[in-house]
């Protein structure tokens, strides 16, 4: 018995509630009946259903279930001599003429008869052959879907270009994010408080605190209720969040152009009530940016390594990654350089990551951020005449395309004029697009400048610091401290250097001897302990050195075993130069 293949296509979900479905099926069944047919609706268990797809540039051959119907036809798993049954030729394709004609003669090459249900035309490559006029039937029938696809497609893209130029005024969609609602009385969106109250709160977090993964186990073990039907908090809803600009108010609309989304003019600006002022749009974002560069992923039960994403090894300029051996007595938390971990070349020993805090911490104590405030101020110097360059630029090209715009309009060209005109103006726009780019680029470091500089001027680190200890497992307060830190300071360098002091070079004013009396015999004399293997292991640490670089491009060096901190080029085995 041969097999009849009926495959249905509704373009919108909507028309399930109508007849088409139902109307469809049953001109299916009943061909397959008279005609002593074995009906398959499905393949591989896929039906031969295509809802909410439509057939307009071919969509339903690359995203519906056509194309698995095809794929089987290609692999030869649909036997030769079976019937496609549709209740149109619209059904299968509405794509341009020349695109649905291949597709309808490759079925049909491929030994398959076409049957249209709805005026019983039957089309095999025999048929087409011996009667050409019933291939001119089956273009007509394409030719008219595609017209009729375009036509709509063109009044949808100008309607909704019609509500773009008055969306100003105007609402021109009640669909909105889950934090806003439509007012029915004043025809606006209004805030829902208490959902833009987490809204705030997850930039808060982002900026101050931590990265998305840290966001969402924090509004889920507050048990703070999800916008929409999920039952958690997930990573890629507070990304999405993040990243939209409809939290600044921003109405970004799109358009689809052979199958892909893309962007239809400019945004349009105040369209929503702002959730977030756009300084806090842009600086959640340079976070996220930032921890991109430096440290993704999640960071354990209790932020173990407070430096994460910034700390590098000062030989081979890895990044140093955290080592945890343990509670045993020779264990602990430590930072080890990557390359070493990997079996690399690098020799660059391990650093107990609580003398690193120890040494770092009481130099964020002692430092006059002040002093580091005076670099941000050249910088930003630096930046705004960049910014004017550029708007002086950006003016200066949008003259050029708007007088060449005008003669284009205004004057009657030859063709080969027009299209040197066109190619300019094609030029002037791609020009126009990077300055645009260039000066947002700039208008992000002025943001993150300035916030930089009110870190700086702040006494917040130092007053995390002083509880640093009260929270060493205190997930949410270490990540706030490792943001503030990434905010502050472009890198740190562990910088250890092969250098060996002659036991006369110490005194009793030494810091190593000093430090080393306190954990071992306090009666032994300089010369006594000098000598000793435990000596020369415990001042390993005093040749190693911390390099801090400050985003203003201060830099100070911390001696890892004195705690003693230096400006650049001032280190000497005694401290300070």
């Amino acid at each position: 018995m041969r097999k009849a293949y009926s495959y249905i296509r509704m373009s919108t979900e909507t028309q399930l509630k109508g007849d088409s479905l139902r109307r469809q099926l049953e001109a299916s069944e009943a061909y397959a009946k008279t005609n002593d047919l074995e009906l398959v609706d499905e393949i591989d268990g896929i039906p031969l259903k295509d809802i909410g797809v439509s057939a307009f540039n071919g969509n339903n051959t690359q995203n519906g279930v056509l194309a698995v119907f095809l794929a089987a036809l290609q692999a030869k798993k649909i036997p030769q001599n079976s019937v496609l049954l549709v209740e149109s030729l619209d059904r299968l394709s509405r794509d341009r003429l020349a695109e649905a004609l291949n597709q309808f003669m490759n079925i049909l090459t491929s030994g398959i008869e076409i049957v249209t249900l709805s005026d019983n035309q039957r089309y095999t490559r025999e048929i087409v052959s011996s009667n050409p006029s019933s291939l001119f039937i089956g273009l007509s029938v394409m030719f008219r879907a595609n017209e009729e696809s375009e036509m709509k497609s063109r009044r949808l893209r100008a309607s909704w270009e019609n509500k773009r130029t008055k969306a100003s005024t105007k609402i021109i969609t009640r669909a909105c994010p889950a934090w806003l609602k439509y007012n029915e009385t004043t025809q606006k969106f209004d805030l829902i408080e208490e959902r833009a109250k987490v809204v705030r709160l997850i930039f808060d977090l982002c900026i101050n605190t931590c990265g998305q993964y840290g966001i969402a186990r924090y509004l889920n073990e507050g048990h703070f209720p999800v916008f929409g039907g999920a039952t958690l908090w997930h990573r890629s809803y507070i990304k999405k969040i993040l990243s939209s600009r409809t939290v600044i108010g921003e109405l970004q609309t799109y358009t689809k152009k052979e199958g892909k989304r893309e962007k239809t003019g400019d945004p349009i600006l105040d369209y929503y009530p702002k959730c977030v002022d756009d300084n806090t749009y842009h600086l959640a974002n340079a976070a996220i940016q930032r921890r991109n560069v430096n440290d993704r992923g999640r960071k354990g039960v209790s932020f173990s390594n407070i430096f994460s994403g910034f700390t590098y090894c000062g030989s081979c300029g890895f990044r140093m990654a955290l080592r945890n051996r343990g509670d045993t007595p020779k264990g602990g938390k430590t930072l080890c350089c990557y390359n070493t971990l990997q079996g690399g070349t690098c020799k660059m020993g391990e650093w107990k990551l609580s003398d690193l805090e120890n040494s770092l911490f009481s130099h964020f104590r002692e430092i006059n951020f002040d002093e580091l405030i005076d670099n941000i101020e050249d910088k930003k110097l630096s930046l705004l005449s960049e910014s004017e360059i550029l708007q002086t630029k950006l003016k200066n090209k949008t003259d050029d395309a708007d007088r060449a715009t005008s003669y284009l309009v205004g004057s009657d060209l030859p063709d080969a004029s027009k299209k040197r005109i066109f190619d300019q103006l094609n030029s002037l726009e791609a020009e126009i697009l990077t300055l645009k780019s260039q000066i947002e680029n700039v208008e992000k470091q002025l943001i993150e400048e300035n916030d930089a500089r009110k870190a700086l001027g702040s006494t917040e680190l130092k007053e995390l610091i002083e509880k640093i200890q009260d929270h060493h497992d205190d997930y949410m307060f270490r990540s706030s401290v490792n943001q503030l830190l990434s905010r502050q300071i472009e890198n740190i360098q562990l910088i250890e250097q092969d250098v060996a002091y002659m036991p006369w070079e110490y005194d009793d004013d030494s810091e190593e001897i000093k430090a080393f009396r306190q954990i071992s015999s306090k009666d032994k004399t300089v010369a006594e302990i000098v000598i000793t293997k435990d000596f020369a292991k415990f001042c390993k640490k005093y040749q190693r050195t911390i390099k801090i670089k400050y985003k203003t491009g201060a830099i100070r060096n911390v001696m890892l075993g004195a705690g003693i901190s230096m400006r650049a080029n001032q280190q000497t085995k005694k401290g300070i130069a």
